[in-house]
């Protein structure tokens, strides 16, 4: 479905507010229906992948190009921030993403898909040296699709919900992992990096930030 960008900056989170947690649940059941059944013919192994969608009534949708649309839509800019969170997918406890999925997929057999996903050894690859770590009640293994979709759910909770309340007016857009925030002249609130470190901290979130302005270098992709 083919979507029209919003005019303005809080109808643009609006949006995106309510598409992503309607992709997400409409992904995590599409995943779900994936299936893998081995069956033993002579001896051997057959692997049968059947991929199939819900029934009448569910769609999944791309954010991706609603995203683009937001980020350039937003003019009079004086100084952008990025915020990669891609560091927080080990610290987020796991009873959180639970309690916020099973609302969303019921306790069917989507749920129980994330909760054995959840309890997945973590696999790490260090420099060539391959470490394997139990997941402790924490944290998003490492697995494609299933994965990010878990961190948006998660980020949604914990990062967008907390965000407009420790600086409210300030524009942000958000897809996954990626923050972008728009700084204006004259802002009633202050933002810079040791006040974005200070709320990751105290979301407990980990992340990098990065920033530009007029006449700096672009910022790396």
């Amino acid at each position: 479905m083919t979507r029209k960008a919003p005019k303005q900056t809080r109808a643009h989170q609006k949006q995106l507010g309510i598409l992503a947690p309607t992709c997400a649940v409409y992904e995590l059941r599409y995943l779900c229906l994936q299936h893998e059944m081995q069956v033993p013919r002579g001896g051997r192994q057959y692997k049968i992948c059947t991929d199939e969608m819900p029934e009448e009534g569910y769609q999944i949708d791309c954010l991706l190009p609603s995203f683009y649309s937001c980020l350039q839509q937003e003019e009079r800019v004086d100084r952008l921030y990025k915020i990669d969170l891609g560091e927080s997918l080990r610290e987020i406890p796991s009873s959180m993403i639970k309690s916020w999925v099973k609302p969303l997929v019921g306790d069917g057999s989507v749920y129980r898909l994330i909760l054995s996903f959840l309890s997945l050894t973590f696999f790490e690859d260090l420099g060539g040296i391959r470490i394997y770590t139990s997941s402790d009640g924490s944290g998003i293994p490492l697995a494609g699709d299933i994965t990010r979709i878990l961190l948006d759910i998660a980020l949604k909770n914990l990062f967008d919900s907390q965000f407009p309340k420790r600086f409210p007016g300030i524009a942000f857009h958000r897809f996954v992992n990626e923050v972008y925030i728009f700084i204006r002249k004259n802002e009633k609130v202050l933002v810079d990096d040791k006040a974005g470190y200070a709320l990751l901290e105290e979301l407990s979130l980990r992340g990098k930030i990065e920033s530009i302005g007029p006449g700096d270098d672009p910022l790396p992709p």
